[in-house]
């Protein structure tokens, strides 16, 4: 929308109260009423992502005096509000958002209800920024400024979801199985690597799916991998603006009537992805998270296999239609497969019924991670004819061990060179919590590394006793002693070839690294 066209919207004027807060003098811009969605990529093409809506354009100086609502000992409020009739949801997306000290920008729906709290730590060192979706068709900013700060948000546009047709929660068919449901008992870890994306390009909203993913040097860099057709032709100020949901999802086995609150971080850059040409290759699109995944997110870094065997079954974990998180089972082995004119590049899948429904896949779900019975990522959704009215169709992933390094040449064609970036070999890779193990601690260094007989270890923290543990890729202990000195040996002639993990703590301090033996 053209600045001019705004000239024709009206702003409208409440009071009312949000949570505690009495928020006077409200102004409510009106943008037209909500655009209904078309019949276009309805289903999982793999050319598209799922449509959720669109940007209105507009030029709000939030910290202007033009919107100042209070003030009080601790500082100033500036409130604006924004309603598009029939939409879904509405967010906000600026091109300059930047708080300071105290300072924070909150968002509540039309009802008052909080939704979500932006502080400076939600934030990068880019200016560009964008809120989580707020469900309804009206939404509230609320900007404090803590005394002695001064801060800047100006809105270039406010996102709209679409009033019918659209897809977001609540939409995903009635067949999807809840991820708490009894299928997902023995997947509760691994289902809080997986992230609904809300992406930005060429002016339109769309959802996929994500899940944060491990590399060899186990040193917690936020790699998220998705789909190729997901990312494909997003400019890197678009990316700015993607916004990864966690845990996004039921308490429990239930559909809830009310939208669970949202985690939400901002921003990534481009690390590799499969297109080259015309072709998706194995398509998978990774990106890097502009902050480090908190501590508070309880978020997951999945394993991966590349080995290209796969025996039996396991599970997607997904967002299909931008909605909650959901499961489905596959218990036949996936089958070699393409996609397109491509050969192998793909494992073909077939979905189970379970105690809880039958899970498939839908628009939406694309990007999701195809997990083997050891819980490791093998595939990425590419696309395929499953839904809850053709629950025996197949789906297609893009093979984790394709995207590995046959892509293409360069870095930007490879997974290769970004999980592994220790150059370790490792065919397979075990899973991590995020932040619990900030490994490649500066304490410790390895020498040799990688190593065939004898590894020279320093760790000149503390004094007294320390105590070291190794470990495989699959988490298993394969030996433990201790130690007296700042340097020290192990002897390794006798492990097995791979990657490992040395863990040592000496008092309330420890250190790990990962070691590879050759």
């Amino acid at each position: 929308m053209s600045q001019r066209s705004l000239t024709l919207l009206f702003l409208m004027l409440y009071s009312l109260t949000v949570g505690s807060q009495s928020l006077s003098n409200v102004f409510y811009m009106q943008l037209p009423s909500a655009k209904v969605a078309t019949a276009v990529d309805r289903s999982k093409s793999g050319s598209m992502p799922e449509q959720a809506g669109y940007l209105e354009s507009c030029e709000i100086d939030l910290s202007s005096r033009s919107w100042f609502n209070a003030s009080d000992v601790d500082g100033e409020s500036f409130v604006w509000g924004v309603t598009a009739k029939g939409s879904r949801g509405l967010s906000l997306y600026f091109s300059e958002l930047r708080l300071e000290g105290g300072s924070s920008l909150n968002l509540y729906n039309g009802r008052g209800e909080f939704v979500q709290k932006i502080t400076s730590a939600d934030l990068n060192e880019s200016p560009l920024f964008a809120t989580a979706d707020v469900d309804g068709d009206s939404l509230i900013a609320s900007l404090f400024v803590e005394k002695g700060y001064s801060c800047k948000a100006i809105i270039k546009g406010v996102g709209v979801q679409f009033s019918s047709n659209s897809r977001d929660f609540g939409h995903a068919g009635s067949c999807e199985v809840p991820v708490n449901c009894a299928e997902g008992a023995n997947w509760q870890t691994l289902k809080k690597a997986v992230v609904r994306i809300r992406l930005l390009r060429g002016g339109m909203m769309y959802w996929c799916t994500g899940s944060l993913i491990n590399n060899t040097a186990l040193n917690n860099t936020p790699y998220i991998i998705t789909a190729d057709h997901c990312g494909n032709g997003t400019s890197k100020s678009e990316l700015l603006q993607w916004v990864f949901a966690f845990n996004y999802e039921s308490g429990d086995c239930s559909r809830p009537t009310v939208e669970p609150l949202k985690q939400t971080m901002t921003g990534a850059t481009k690390i590799a992805s499969s297109h080259v040409g015309a072709s998706i290759g194995s398509d998978f699109y990774l990106v890097k998270l502009k902050n480090s995944v908190p501590a508070s997110m309880n978020g997951y870094f999945l394993g991966w296999d590349r080995t290209n065997m796969v025996n039996g079954g396991g599970v997607s974990i997904h967002h299909p239609q931008g909605d909650i998180k959901m499961i489905s089972t596959y218990t036949q082995t996936p089958i070699n497969a393409g996609w397109d004119a491509s050969v192998n590049t793909h494992w073909q899948v077939y979905w189970a019924a379970t105690s809880s429904g039958h899970g498939v896949t839908e628009g939406g779900s694309s990007g999701s991670p195809l997990l083997n019975s050891d819980g490791r990522l093998i595939g990425v959704l590419t696309g395929g004819d499953s839904g809850c009215g053709y629950q025996e169709l197949a789906d297609y992933y893009g093979k984790f061990s394709y995207g590995w390094d046959q892509n293409g040449v360069a870095d930007t064609l490879r997974l290769k060179p970004w999980l592994d970036p220790i150059n370790s070999g490792a065919l397979t890779l075990g899973g991590m919590q995020v932040g619990v193990a900030q490994v490649k601690d500066q304490h410790v260094t390895l020498y040799p590394n990688p190593v065939s007989d004898e590894v020279v270890v320093s760790f000149p923290f503390g004094s007294g006793e320390a105590n070291w543990e190794l470990f495989n890729v699959t988490g298993q202990r394969v030996a433990y002693g201790s130690f007296y000195e700042a340097t020290s040996r192990i002897a390794v002639d006798k492990f097995a070839k791979g990657l490992y993990v040395l863990r040592i703590k000496r008092g309330a301090e420890f250190g790990t690294s990962s070691l590879v033996v050759k």
